[in-house]
């Protein structure tokens, strides 16, 4: 089971923050279940922090083609049940066409948000798809911290912020929502996109530890994290054309256009297994003496990753 929970940008420990204005707030997971009765309820708890010097909650103004920005998030479990995997989503869009309003489904000049003396052949009227398509995940490293052995960059290909919107929004329905999915799954190594199949379930990228037949997630023991680098680029493209003349580059369109979204991390627990007495013991957490299951502390605790029977057993 999982739980995809919004909080405020103020909680500094569980979000992180992006806009991207031409020239996201980025939320966190936490599941806490607790059952009163002889059956105690483990605790899901994801929690993001800022890791090394790095910046995690940012804005980026006046941008031009080519920038790009590096985040780096610490996740940590706080939990008492291994998370088995950390999926990165977007949702919550929000776009300014700057320079023009809506009329019903066509827009218009607003001559009021444009400064005086604006050349109105460096804008242009666009849609928020337009916009994300302009920029793009370049590399998203997993494993990073230090002293760590499993670092990877599981982005193949570079996968536009539209696309990876349309795939893993909630609130994005769109007849190319499928379309959208199979593209960012293609564009990402082995595991690390999962997907059910379908527009409606469960889609995003795998953002925590994958090491086939070793490693997988955030696990309570050992105590683990995982830090992800996430690097976003505003793709350059000299292509020309938005003006008659023909002599303009066609992102000048762009020009003062903005955009903020949440990236949502949901963390997922290892499916359910049978539970023996070799599964009770002391914890990081918990006594054995209590009947606890420490090996849900532990990764590969209940169903296989990926394929089935591709991990062996708690470790």
């Amino acid at each position: 089971m999982s739980i995809r929970k919004k909080m405020t940008m103020g909680a500094l420990s569980a979000t992180m923050g992006l806009s991207l204005i031409a020239g996201g707030t980025f939320a966190a997971v936490n599941d806490v279940e607790r059952q009163e009765a002889a059956l105690g309820a483990g605790e899901l708890d994801l929690e993001l922090k800022k890791y090394g010097e790095t910046q995690m909650n940012f804005k980026l103004g006046n941008l031009k083609p080519g920038d790009y920005s590096k985040v780096r998030v610490d996740l940590q479990n706080h939990g008492t049940l291994a998370i088995k995997d950390v999926l990165m989503g977007m949702d919550n869009l929000n776009f300014d066409d700057w320079g023009y309003s809506m009329d019903g489904e066509t827009p218009y000049r607003d001559v009021s948000e444009a400064p005086e003396g604006t050349d109105s052949d460096v804008f242009g009227p666009n849609t928020a798809m337009e916009y994300l398509d302009q920029f793009a995940i370049t590399a998203a490293i997993v494993g990073y911290e230090e002293g760590g052995t499993y670092d990877k960059n599981i982005v193949a290909e570079n996968i536009s912020l539209a696309d990876f919107y349309k795939a893993t929004s909630l609130e994005y329905t769109g007849s190319d929502k499928q379309d959208a999915i199979d593209t960012v799954a293609s564009s990402v190594n082995g595991l690390s996109y999962v997907k059910d199949g379908n527009a409606e379930g469960v889609n995003g990228m795998n953002v925590s530890t994958i090491d086939e037949n070793e490693w997988y997630g955030v696990t309570v023991n050992p105590n683990d994290h995982d830090v992800l680098e996430l690097t976003i680029e505003y793709i350059s493209s000299e292509e020309k054309g938005h003006n008659e003349n023909g002599d303009l580059y066609i992102q000048n369109r762009f020009n003062g256009d903005s955009a903020d979204f949440d990236l949502v991390f949901e963390a997922r627990q290892w499916g359910g297994q049978e539970v023996t007495e070799d599964d009770i013991g002391d914890g990081v957490e918990g006594n054995g003496e209590d009947g606890y299951v420490e090996t849900n502390e532990r990764a590969n605790n209940g169903d296989a990753y990926g394929e089935e029977g591709d991990v062996e057993g708690p470790r």
